[in-house]
């Protein structure tokens, strides 16, 4: 009997260290996984162009800029251990003689500092914890930090620290710090520049490169090293983001655009060039749209020729607004009376009409030159941009026709009634963005085909 209840006994205590253990698994398991989660939420959303150059980079949820790297250079690896953490490769994410230290000075001031791993300052970062340093939540990451150690390597860990430490000025990670402060790869970063960014580690808000204070951390941290004064780079998206900030482009992950970057700014330069004409001095702003056939895709979109610039309307992407089109609705009145029969060789007259418009005033169609052609065929009248004929030709299309057209065919939405516009559509009353005529403009080298864009 005595052995049988001894055997009982020991089995229950086998099963409830087992079972202890299978917790202490499961929930190190869900605390790694958490972390995980909190990981992969703080990058950024970065849109690139087709050629994978960056357009765009928008703030993570903590108002911050992140990109990641896939791994460290032997170098960073080596000065950020040997600053932050010594024993990285030693210890399981806590290292017990820095706690015992911490907490007797803990006991002796108060004060809770100089205990944690890289791994346990993951943890606080993954976990929000950066402002808040109480004993109960050095407890919490110390858990976080012993299943984090379960479940990745350390040279996982090692990139997931770097990849999430605050380097002052919204740059969060080495990616975008090395990018903002130095305009480099973090991989081209030398030793002054890296121990630069490692001397912001505790003080990013007023020790970040270029900084007094980050200069004299550095020379604490390696005296008599060389100082290479920081390249501080403001500049965190192309100018091509300017326009796509204004568009219907929604990524809910870092996505590639059809844009092609360098084009854009090149055509936004000609742009500039052009305004800049003194023969062009009645004119304050212009838009260009670039389209790639027959793929339909947008290559470019220049929407201002300055958009940092505070000249009155720079900041408006002109290429969205909707503005009279003035002659460029005559080929689609055009092409719906070939439609209808009409040829280029059809003739028209023109001279001078006269029609009652609904104020009741009498409106008598000119054409740019104030002259009147005679007879003259629409291959002529539309070659020339002739007012008088393109008035006829749309008679003879009739308005319900061409409103249908706009409306239904190319799924128009004017900014009024095209009812309002009567025969003024002829002579360039009709209002459009550049973007929405640009893509009409495709139905005529694809066959009156209009894809979406």
């Amino acid at each position: 009997m005595g052995y049988s209840f001894r055997g009982k006994y020991m089995r229950v205590i086998g099963f409830a260290v087992v079972g202890a253990m299978v917790v202490v698994i499961v929930l190190s398991y869900l605390a790694s996984k958490l972390l995980r989660e909190r990981y992969d939420a703080l990058s950024s959303i970065i849109i690139y162009d087709r050629g994978g150059e960056i357009i765009s980079i928008k703030p993570n949820s903590r108002g911050y800029y992140a990109r990641r790297i896939e791994s460290l250079t032997a170098r960073f690896a080596e000065l950020l251990i040997k600053k932050e953490d010594r024993f990285f490769y030693y210890h399981f994410g806590v290292n017990p003689f820095s706690i015992v230290r911490a907490l007797v000075r803990y006991g002796t001031f108060g004060e809770l500092v100089g205990s944690s791993t890289l791994t346990q300052q993951l943890a606080k970062v993954l976990l929000g914890n950066e402002q808040e340093r109480t004993l109960p939540n050095k407890l919490i990451e110390a858990w976080y930090a012993l299943s984090l150690e379960v479940y990745a390597s350390k040279d996982e860990i090692l990139t997931m620290y770097a990849n999430t430490v605050y380097f002052g000025n919204q740059a969060q990670g080495l990616a975008e710090a090395s990018g903002y402060y130095f305009g480099k790869d973090p991989g081209a970063l030398n030793d002054w520049e890296i121990l630069s960014l490692l001397a912001t580690i505790n003080s990013p808000t007023l020790g970040y490169p270029g900084t007094e204070i980050n200069a004299k951390k550095v020379e604490l941290l390696a005296p008599g090293i060389k100082e290479e004064k920081p390249i501080v780079r403001l500049k965190r998206q192309s100018r091509s983001a300017f326009e796509l900030d204004t568009l219907p482009v929604s990524c809910r992950e870092s996505c590639t655009l059809t844009i092609e970057g360098a084009l854009t700014e090149k055509l936004r330069d000609v742009l500039k060039r052009n305004l800049e004409n003194p023969r062009l001095q009645s004119v304050e702003n212009g838009a260009l749209i670039v389209i790639k056939l027959p793929e339909q895709e947008l290559l470019a979109i220049v929407g201002s020729p300055a958009p940092m610039s505070d000249v009155s309307g720079y900041k408006i992407n002109m290429a969205i607004e909707p503005r009279p089109i003035g002659s460029t609705i005559k080929p689609f009145i055009y092409a719906k009376a070939f439609e209808k029969g009409a040829r280029p060789y059809t003739r028209v007259l023109d001279k001078e009409y006269k029609y009652t418009i609904g104020s009741g005033f009498a409106l008598y169609p000119k054409n740019f030159d104030e002259q009147y052609h005679g007879l003259v065929t629409l291959h002529f009248a539309l070659s020339n941009s002739l007012n008088v004929p393109s008035v006829k030709v749309l008679e003879y299309v009739e308005l319900p026709e061409l409103y249908d057209f706009l409306s239904k065919d190319l799924g128009f939405k004017p900014l009024q009634p095209l009812s309002n516009y009567q025969l003024g559509i002829a002579l360039g009353a009709l209002e459009m963005d550049l973007l929405t005529l640009s893509t009409y403009f495709t139905i005529f080298p694809q066959h009156g085909v209009l894809k979406p864009l």
